[in-house]
Protein backbone atom coordinates (compact mmCIF):
# COMPACT_ATOMS: atom_id res chain seq x y z
CA UNK A 1 0.00 0.00 0.00
CA UNK A 2 2.15 3.39 -1.03
CA UNK A 3 0.72 6.76 -1.04
CA UNK A 4 -1.39 6.31 -3.59
CA UNK A 5 -5.03 5.93 -2.97
CA UNK A 6 -7.28 3.35 -5.33
CA UNK A 7 -4.52 2.03 -6.86
CA UNK A 8 -4.09 -1.32 -4.12
CA UNK A 9 -7.92 -1.44 -2.91
CA UNK A 10 -6.46 1.24 0.31
CA UNK A 11 -10.07 2.95 -0.41
CA UNK A 12 -11.60 -0.23 0.49
CA UNK A 13 -9.48 -0.08 4.07
CA UNK A 14 -12.39 0.65 6.61
CA UNK A 15 -11.52 4.20 8.98
CA UNK A 16 -11.24 2.33 11.74
CA UNK A 17 -8.46 -0.29 11.16
CA UNK A 18 -9.52 -2.63 14.31
CA UNK A 19 -12.31 -3.48 12.39
CA UNK A 20 -10.22 -4.92 9.78
CA UNK A 21 -8.46 -8.03 10.93
CA UNK A 22 -10.71 -10.67 11.98
CA UNK A 23 -11.75 -11.40 14.95
CA UNK A 24 -10.43 -7.83 16.60
CA UNK A 25 -13.77 -6.72 17.27
CA UNK A 26 -14.61 -9.88 19.56
CA UNK A 27 -13.67 -9.61 23.32
CA UNK A 28 -11.02 -11.75 23.94
CA UNK A 29 -10.87 -14.30 27.05
CA UNK A 30 -8.69 -13.07 30.02
CA UNK A 31 -5.14 -14.86 29.93
CA UNK A 32 -4.59 -17.46 32.26
CA UNK A 33 -2.26 -16.36 35.56
CA UNK A 34 0.50 -18.81 34.85
CA UNK A 35 0.85 -17.88 31.42
CA UNK A 36 0.82 -13.63 32.53
CA UNK A 37 3.16 -14.59 35.14
CA UNK A 38 5.60 -15.82 33.12
CA UNK A 39 5.33 -13.67 30.03
CA UNK A 40 5.64 -10.76 32.70
CA UNK A 41 8.35 -12.43 34.33
CA UNK A 42 10.93 -12.16 31.78
CA UNK A 43 14.43 -14.09 32.09
CA UNK A 44 16.78 -11.70 33.09
CA UNK A 45 19.97 -12.79 30.38
CA UNK A 46 23.29 -11.45 31.52
CA UNK A 47 24.52 -8.84 28.89
CA UNK A 48 27.65 -10.17 26.59
CA UNK A 49 30.25 -9.70 28.59
CA UNK A 50 29.13 -11.64 31.61
CA UNK A 51 28.27 -14.07 29.50
CA UNK A 52 31.67 -13.97 28.24
CA UNK A 53 33.59 -14.08 31.61
CA UNK A 54 30.88 -16.96 32.76
CA UNK A 55 31.29 -18.83 29.76
CA UNK A 56 35.63 -18.72 30.22
CA UNK A 57 35.12 -19.42 34.25
CA UNK A 58 33.46 -22.36 33.05
CA UNK A 59 35.83 -23.09 30.44
CA UNK A 60 38.77 -22.79 33.13
CA UNK A 61 36.96 -24.69 35.09
CA UNK A 62 36.68 -27.52 32.99
CA UNK A 63 40.50 -27.35 31.98
CA UNK A 64 41.46 -27.17 35.29
CA UNK A 65 39.43 -30.62 36.12
CA UNK A 66 41.26 -32.05 33.27
CA UNK A 67 44.73 -31.36 34.48
CA UNK A 68 43.40 -32.25 38.00
CA UNK A 69 43.00 -35.75 36.63
CA UNK A 70 45.86 -35.90 33.97
CA UNK A 71 48.04 -35.63 37.32
CA UNK A 72 45.95 -37.86 39.32
CA UNK A 73 46.76 -40.48 36.00
CA UNK A 74 50.68 -39.47 35.95
CA UNK A 75 50.82 -40.00 39.71
CA UNK A 76 49.21 -43.20 39.79
CA UNK A 77 51.27 -44.77 36.74
CA UNK A 78 54.20 -43.37 38.36
CA UNK A 79 53.35 -45.20 41.72
CA UNK A 80 52.48 -48.13 39.93
CA UNK A 81 55.66 -48.37 37.95
CA UNK A 82 57.47 -47.80 40.85
CA UNK A 83 55.79 -50.37 43.15
CA UNK A 84 56.38 -53.05 39.65
CA UNK A 85 60.18 -52.15 40.05
CA UNK A 86 60.51 -53.20 43.66
CA UNK A 87 58.94 -56.19 42.78
CA UNK A 88 60.95 -56.87 40.03
CA UNK A 89 64.15 -55.88 42.00
CA UNK A 90 62.93 -58.10 44.93
CA UNK A 91 62.12 -61.28 42.45
CA UNK A 92 65.93 -60.38 41.14
CA UNK A 93 67.68 -60.69 44.56
CA UNK A 94 65.48 -63.62 45.68
CA UNK A 95 66.42 -65.64 42.32
CA UNK A 96 70.39 -64.47 43.00
CA UNK A 97 70.09 -65.45 46.30
CA UNK A 98 69.08 -68.65 45.45
CA UNK A 99 71.09 -69.39 42.81
CA UNK A 100 74.29 -68.40 45.22
CA UNK A 101 72.80 -71.14 47.64
CA UNK A 102 72.81 -73.59 45.37
CA UNK A 103 76.16 -72.69 44.18
CA UNK A 104 78.40 -74.26 46.39
CA UNK A 105 76.34 -77.42 46.50
CA UNK A 106 77.39 -78.13 43.07
CA UNK A 107 80.82 -77.30 44.06
CA UNK A 108 80.40 -79.17 47.26
CA UNK A 109 79.96 -82.37 45.22
CA UNK A 110 81.72 -85.98 45.10
CA UNK A 111 85.28 -84.22 44.18
CA UNK A 112 86.02 -87.02 42.24
CA UNK A 113 83.67 -85.98 39.33
CA UNK A 114 85.24 -82.94 38.73
CA UNK A 115 88.94 -85.08 37.53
Amino acid sequence: MGDTTGKNGDEEVPINGSLFFVGETQTQRPMPNRVRERLEKKSERPNYSEREKERDKRVQEMQKQKMEKLREHHEKVDRLSAQARERKRLQNEAAQSENANEAPEIMEGDPSSTT
